[in-house]
């Protein structure tokens, strides 16, 4: 959803960039949720002559407006499932919903991964550790 989304802001700002001067002046100098707004709230009627390109312009916004909604909806569950999985793991500073999934499918069917925040966090911290001086050996080797 995130890639959609940041797809689809990336086309409203195409069509900005090739629209004609007084389309393009009103909504660039609009930003983030502020110009996602005023671009889904258009009414392509009332300038027939620009009808098709703000007609795909308030299109877009629509569905910036829904990917967000539904991206916020989804991160909700799943902040809920954690919790309720691993609240401990949850609470740790700096682990959000989506970090703590991940954490947890990896775990997959060996819950004893995680039977400590610190354990599972030292064991992923010596792999990277271990990962991070092969690499220095291979860069000064070349």
């Amino acid at each position: 959803m995130i890639k959609a989304r940041t797809a689809t802001l990336n086309q409203i700002t195409h069509l900005l960039i090739t629209a004609p001067d007084a389309i393009r002046s009103k909504y660039s100098a609009l930003s983030g949720d502020k110009r996602v707004t005023t671009l889904a709230r258009l009414r392509p009627a009332s300038d027939p002559a620009h009808a098709p390109l703000l007609t795909a312009l308030r299109t877009l916004a629509k569905r910036v407006q829904s990917l967000t909604e539904e991206h916020t909806a989804l991160t909700g569950e799943l902040d809920q499932l954690v919790t309720i999985l691993n609240p401990g793991l949850r609470a740790a500073y700096g682990v959000g919903p989506d970090t703590a999934a991940q954490l947890l499918v990896t775990a997959g069917a060996n819950p004893a991964r995680l039977h400590t925040e610190a354990s599972f966090i030292e064991r992923g911290l010596r792999r990277d550790d271990a990962f991070a001086d092969a690499y220095r050996q291979w860069f000064t080797a070349a």
